[in-house]
This record gives structure tokens, sequence and C-alpha cells, in this order.
């Protein structure tokens, strides 16, 4: 009989629910009688305690890592992000981000530090040594991590699976990174793209004595992986408004005895409304991602103040929530109701959360709670408490013949929650948190702000270090591009974030908001151009003669030789610099880093070309492409004379990125590269790997242009050390009218 009912509830599951999501939840009764939800339970328990009876839960009983069961909110964290990091003084802000995050809703339990992705691919560098360019190196990493949690918040790392044609660090994957684990002090992983981690990595981090929390993305497949995974995220809705009116059940949940974690992921919803109610109900956590890889997807005031009302309530009684016996969708309100409600229980207290799916009416809800089957010394002293509202529901009673709450009622607005807690006492820390609550949910969730907005972004100047020394002088190495029109039209080469057009890319003065395409016609005023990228040999004549050396030296010119250019580099174009390194040599010499319309209008001109000797591909204008797993030297700047532009610039494409604008949000900066490199990771399929697409090509989503220089790429900003990469360079630019 178990065999057949689970087969009847498997079959149930896949033609349903689509059959990825069919593995992380269980889906409720089909109704909300409580004949329907008896026969549902029954299934439902068979099926649980079936896949449960197969697993060795010894992990959730660990105590290095029973912080992750009540580990309710955590962001993916971008370390570019400005309020974590001031490059003006090179700390760490920690206490910033903190501040904006309790103040917005209510604070983080954990964080998934995240500095590799997107910008990984542009050079060499794999995400190990990536994460060990911030300020200070691994020490640098740890003094992060120690700053978290001294503000009570634990850590976790990032690891990319599909990271393996960069450097290669000559030992397994997963010893490398508990290496950085335990030298940073962090406290597990995130395991990107991963569907479920095997117990390879649980067993080193038992046998390095630093036992790891593992977050999988996804876990789909194999639920034996429970064994291992304490937490997982959870890809259950449409990242829209809630089109599923009953919840869903956590199936990873039921099956650890309430003890796994599961962060409810909605990284491209504009509201959250649905994935917020799905993860209360459950006592699950959410995933309050924000900085989308440099993607501004903030969350609205309303979710904002809904989040930290849930959360404090799921905080208060984590222990219970999160291990307690659990009983999803437990009939307690009408039929016809859309309010749903999980109970939880652990021999002496109750809880039961609440969600209303109705998204346009506030409903008012006669409650029947079941209230005399654990032991309570007395039913008379019984006490039921509203706990969203903060308030004690007076004359609510036990009644000893029903077993049921009578006199228990309660108000849910649309798309609200609710709380009820029985208990026999209340203490001063529950009094105080009622209180709390009280104070909190003053205000009903409908008056505040609930639009979505892109932050708005501006062109920052990059300031150098030194400002000019030499006077401007025209030589072999410059050229006068004549001003003209030019039909600006470029797209950004971004490889996620088209269901948040209005945030994706770049927003250019002209505009509204970032996009990712863009189009204007703009007048372009006489230039002075360097007709080559900037080698070694005129970078080293520049230290030469000023005496110059950045703040921070972290991975600066990390391919020359104790100070010296490698011999036959000189005439190849220097790379490994950042921004400011690039803009104070530009200064020195009296000149700037070109705009990206500039740099287009030298490149293209005012026929649209797709590349700068015309409209078809050429291999024989361009270095060889490569794809090896070490980066080779990039060609000289002069050894492809047929690939030059309409004004006789050369080295345009397909040899170093080069920099030109930055563009600056209140929490990312983002550079534009142009020209695209002659090195790319796994090669020039871009459809298959998550690498630092080139400007050029098949593009994921299966779109392209005509060629690259109807293209730029944006790079996250940081900090100097993990800005520079060897994969970009630069050439400066003279206005005529100021010579």
């Amino acid at each position: 009989m178990v065999n057949m009912i689970s087969s009847s509830i498997f079959l149930f599951l896949v033609f349903i629910l689509p059959p990825t999501l069919s593995d992380q939840v269980y889906p409720g009764p089909p109704d909300k009688s409580p004949e329907t939800f008896s026969e549902w339970w029954s299934t439902f328990q068979v099926w649980r305690d079936e896949i449960s009876s197969g697993l060795d839960l010894a992990l959730y009983d660990n105590p290095d890592v029973q912080w992750a069961r009540t580990s309710f909110l955590q962001p993916q964290l971008m370390i570019h992000d400005r309020f974590l990091y001031d490059k003006s003084t090179g700390q760490w802000t920690v206490g910033k981000y903190m501040e904006d995050v309790r103040s917005r809703y209510g604070g983080i339990d954990s964080v998934l530090l995240w500095g590799s992705y997107p910008n990984i691919g542009t050079d060499d560098r794999n995400q190990f040594e990536m994460a060990e360019s911030v300020p200070g190196g691994l020490e640098g990493l740890r003094q992060l991590v120690s700053d978290f949690h001294a503000e009570g918040v634990r850590v976790l790392l990032p690891y990319n699976p599909w990271d393996q044609f960069t450097k290669n660090t000559g030992k397994p994957d997963y010893e490398t990174l508990i290496d950085q684990i335990i030298g940073s002090d962090a406290d597990g992983f995130n395991g990107d793209t991963m569907d479920g981690v095997n117990q390879t990595w649980w067993e080193e981090s038992l046998r390095r004595e630093h036992p790891i929390v593992i977050e999988p993305e996804i876990l789909f497949s194999n639920y034996s992986y429970l064994s291992y995974n304490a937490m997982s995220w959870g890809y259950w809705t449409s990242g829209a408004k809630m089109d599923q009116v009953t919840p869903f059940v956590s199936a990873y949940k039921a099956v650890t005895g309430g003890r796994h974690m599961t962060h409810i992921t909605e990284r491209w919803a504009m509201h959250h409304e649905d994935g917020i109610q799905q993860a209360f109900f459950n006592g699950a956590g959410f995933e309050v991602w924000e900085n989308v890889w440099g993607i501004w997807n903030g969350i609205t005031e309303r979710d904002g103040e809904a989040i930290r009302r849930t959360s404090a309530i799921l905080r208060q009684f984590g222990d219970l929530v999160q291990g307690g016996e659990w009983v999803p969708h437990i009939p307690v309100t009408s039929d016809q109701s859309n309010v749903f409600a999980s109970q939880f229980t652990d021999g002496m207290r109750k809880i039961w959360l609440f969600v209303n799916r109705n998204e346009e009416t506030d409903e008012i809800v006669d409650l029947d709670l079941p209230c005399n089957d654990i032991a309570f010394g007395s039913l008379e002293n019984l006490q039921f408490v509203d706990l969203y509202h903060g308030e004690i529901l007076e004359g609510a009673i036990c009644d000893p013949e029903s077993g049921t709450s009578w006199f228990s009622r309660i108000t849910i607005e649309a798309s609200g929650y609710g709380a009820v807690l029985l208990t026999e006492a209340i203490d001063d820390d529950l009094a105080s948190f009622i209180s709390t609550m009280a104070e909190m949910s003053k205000q009903p969730l409908s008056v505040y702000d609930d639009e979505w907005r892109p932050l708005q972004q501006v062109i920052e100047t990059v300031e150098p270090s030194i400002y000019e020394q030499r006077p401007f002088k025209i030589d072999d190495n410059t050229i006068l591009v004549e001003a003209g029109i030019l039909p600006f039209f470029v797209v950004g080469n971004c490889i996620e974030g088209d269901r948040l057009p209005q945030a994706l890319d770049v927003q250019f003065p002209w505009e509204n908001h970032p996009q990712r395409l863009h189009q204007q016609v703009l007048e372009i005023p006489s230039l002075y151009v360097d007709k080559y990228p900037v080698t070694n040999a005129n970078y080293k004549q520049f230290l030469d003669e000023s005496g110059w050396q950045p703040k921070t030296t972290q991975n600066w010119l990390r391919h020359w030789t104790s100070g010296s250019v490698p011999e036959g580099w000189e005439n190849k174009p220097v790379t490994w610099v950042s921004l400011q390194d690039a803009a104070t040599y530009c200064s020195f010499n009296s000149k700037r880093l070109p705009t990206t319309w500039e740099w287009q209008w030298a490149a293209q001109g005012s026929d649209s070309r797709a590349y700068p000797w015309g409209q078809e591909a050429d291999e024989t204008r361009v270095p060889q492409f490569t794809s090896e797993r070490d980066m080779p030297p990039p060609d000289d700047v002069d050894a492809h004379p047929s690939g030059a532009s309409w004004a006789g610039i050369e080295d345009l494409v397909g040899n170093v990125y080069q920099w030109t604008d930055v563009f600056t949000d209140m929490h990312t900066s983002r550079a534009v590269l142009r020209g695209g490199t002659h090195w790319r990771p796994n090669g020039n399929d871009m459809t298959r790997t998550w690498y630092m697409p080139l400007p050029w090509g098949t593009h994921r989503g299966n779109w392209s242009t005509p060629g690259p220089l109807f293209e730029h790429n944006t790079y996250l900003l940081f900090d100097e050390g993990l800005d520079r990469s060897g994969g970009i360079g630069f050439r400066c630019v003279a206005d005529v009218d100021q010579m």
C-alpha cells in the first residue's frame, strides 16, 4: 500500500508541476475542506516518512552548522557594492551596509559574498585568485568575514563549478575552496548552478575540523544530498505577483524533520509578495537579493516592511518553526477563505503562521485552532497571542469539549500575514516582543510604497593621481580624427538581466534609465587619438619620467619582472593597469581616456560598419584567437595594419579590451570596455558558458549583432587590485579645441 500511495503522489507531482519544481515542493491540498486535508495529510506523511527514513540527518545536529536552521534572511552581495567598501579609504564598510539593510527590511542573518562573475574570463585568473584579489588578499577577505561576524552575520563564499578553463590550481577544487574558507574563517559556501553538492565537500570540512554549511543553488534530483547540504535555494515562484493561490510545501524541510533551510529566490522579480508569503508559510528563508551582478533590483518599501515583520516573527520562534512538529495547510480557517495556515509545535507551545493569498481584499478570519492536544497545565491559563499585531486575543479560550479555540479572530490584510501563538505563560522576553510587534505593525502594509524604480546612473569622471606634466605633442602615434556625425548604436553585452530591462547595462546622458540598447545621433568634435593602444614601453617611459607609483600596487603590472618590461613585450599593449593607472598616464601626457562614443567614432565613422575595416569579419586582420587555460601574450600593437579603421586607428578589436567610460549608481560602478580580446576561457561558444562574453558572435538567448563595433562589455569596478586585468589595456585622446 505504501508503494502504491508513493507512486500515486509521484505521478501527481510530475504531471501537475514542472519536473524541476516537483522535487523542491509538495503541492498543497486541492481544496480547504477538512475531509480533503485529512486525505492529503495521510498521503503527505507517507511520502515524507518514506524519503526521510533513507536519509542520514546527523548533519542537522552538528553544533557548528545549526546556525543555518534559523538563517532566515540571506542576500547574495556583490563585494563591488559601494555600501560594502569605500574605495577612497580602502576600508570595508560593513557597518554602513548593515545599517542600510536594517533600516529597510530588518537586517540579515547570513550573507553570500560574490566577487567573480560576471567579470571572470577577462583574463585567466580563476575564481579563487579573484577572491583573494581584494585589498589585503586572503587576510583582507578574513577581515571582511570578521566584520560580518561582529554584526552577528554568518558568511558564505561562492563556488563556480563551471570555472574549469582558467588557471589550474593544481589540486581539486574542494581542497582549494575549503583552504579559502578556513583561511578567511568563513562559514560555508554556495554552489553556483549546482544541483546538490556531494559528500566529498562535507567530509573534507570534517577532516579539516572546520564543518561548513553547504548551500547548492538548486537541489532538484537527489534527496540524498540533504544529508550534506544544510541549505539550498528555492526557485518556486514565477518572479511575478502570485499566480498560484495555494502555497507550496517545502519538500526539503518536510523530509528533514523541519530542519533544512531553503531560501526562496526571486532574483528578477520586481515585487516579492508571492516569495515572501511562500517563505513565511513554510517557516523558511528568503534570499533578499538586490545587487544582481551589478544590476540593482531594489526591494520596494512595502516588500521591505513585510520582510521586516515576518522575519522578526521567524527569528523569535526560530527553534519552533525550524525543528518543531510541522503541519502545513492545517484547516483552521473557513473553506472559502484565501487565508492558509501552517502549524508548528514543540510540545509546550504552538504557533500558527498565516498568509492571505487574496491580493485585493482584507480578510477577517475566525480561527478554529486545535488547542488541547499538548500537555498544558491548565486550559484555563492558555493565552492566544496575535503575534503579528502584537496583542493578546482577549476572550479567546480553548474549549475543552471541541478541543479548539473559541472567540479567536484576527484580521489579515490583502497579500498580508498573520501569526498566533498559544502559550501558558508570557515571560518578559515574550512581552517585549509583543510590544515590538505592536509598534511595528501600527500601519498596514498597504500604506507603504510598492512602486519599483531603477537606480539612476551618471557618468563618473575618473580622476588621475597626477595631472599633466608634459605638454601635448603630436607624434607618430597621434592621429587627427576629424569631426563628424555618428549614428551611435550599441548593445550592452550582458549575459543575464533582460527581465529587468530598465535596470540592465548603462544609462547614457540622453536616457531616462539604464537599458541594453542605446541609440543616438551624436556630433563628435575633432579629436587627437592614439594610433595604437599604450604599450609596455610607453608605460615604462612614463614611470621613468614621472616617478609615479599607485597607492595600491596589488596586481599592478603583474606581468612585468622586478619593475621591468619582459623581453619581447615592449610593443605589446600594457595591461594589468586600472582605470586610475590609465587615466594618470593619459593626464601626464596632457590627454585623457576616450568616451565610448569617441572610441566608436574613431573605429566606425559615420557608415555604421561592423568592423573597423568594413562590414565583414576577417581573421587575418586581428590576432589569432585562443582559449587555453593560461592566457597567451597579446600581439604587438602594430602587428595587424590591415585592421585599421577609416581614420587609420589600429588595434581596435581582437587584441585587448580598452577602458572607456565609468557609469555609477548608488550601489555599483561599472566601466564600459570596447574592442574585445584575443583569448577567452572555453573558446568563443558563449551560449553554454558564464565567462565574460566576446563582443561578437552568438550570445546566450540566441542573439547577435553584425560585429564588435555594435557591442560593448561592462566590467564591475571595486578596488584597483581586483579591477586590474591582464585582458584590459587603453589608449588616450586629446581635445583639439583645447590644444
